[in-house]
């Protein structure tokens, strides 16, 4: 369990400290730093985050529902095998759930927004030969996130959240290739500009592909629906 959890961030507005464990649990697993099939404990979890055990405890049942985690017939639990099919079909449902927020979001989406949308592709061309792969990450999540909330949709917002849990820890490697961070900046544009100008469908299109066009290039294909 050495370092492979990271601190508890800050809590934020009406948010719990069982709610501040999922996500630090949650994001080490999604990191690769909780390896698949790795056995966990409360009380190991609890230690490293500095925090009792109940918290661990209700983090670890909902990491357990969404499946990130799995429990035993003598209650150990472990950290989830996730085959790559499953992973490849988390995929689609989330280029299907952005494509429905990028759709909504062209019909809402604020001048503010639309600031601040531009501010995160002006810096993410300002790094883009220099940056390094996690900050080229980092921003490409941040304008995920910004499109995302133009939705304005909690229910679209809320699944969005979930299905990200499973988002392949491959996504970092791609990016080692810096034609890769190119060509995903200019789609990011092209699905901005149909954003800014309220254009519904191309919106969702451009996004939808996106998603799955990135899919393809871990996986080589994704499963048919």
């Amino acid at each position: 369990m050495e370092d492979s959890v990271t601190t508890l961030r800050p809590l934020r507005h009406n948010e719990t400290l069982g709610e501040r464990a999922y996500f630090a649990i949650r994001s080490a697993i999604t990191s690769g730093s909780l390896k698949p099939g790795e056995r966990i404990t409360e009380r190991d979890l609890a230690t490293k985050l500095e925090v009792s055990p109940t918290p661990v405890r209700e983090a670890l049942r909902q990491l357990e529902q969404e499946g990130l985690v799995v429990r035993t017939p003598n209650r150990e639990v472990y950290v989830s095998d996730m085959p790559s099919a499953s992973v490849a079909e988390m995929l689609l449902i989330q280029g299907a759930l952005r494509g429905i927020a990028a759709r909504l979001g062209a019909e809402k989406i604020t001048d503010e927004e639309v600031a601040q949308i531009q501010a995160v592709l002006q810096e993410n061309e300002e790094v883009l030969e220099t940056g390094s792969s996690e900050l080229l990450l980092e921003l490409a999540d941040r304008f995920h996130a910004l499109v995302d909330q133009t939705s304005r949709n909690l229910t679209v917002v809320k699944f969005l959240e979930t299905v990200m849990a499973f988002d392949p820890i491959d996504r970092l490697e791609l990016l080692n290739d810096r034609e890769y961070p190119r060509t995903r900046f200019e789609e990011h544009k092209e699905i901005f500009a149909a954003l800014a100008a309220h254009d519904r469908d191309q919106a969702e299109a451009l996004m939808r592909s996106h998603v799955l066009r990135a899919g393809q290039l871990i996986f080589g294909s994704l499963p048919d629906v």
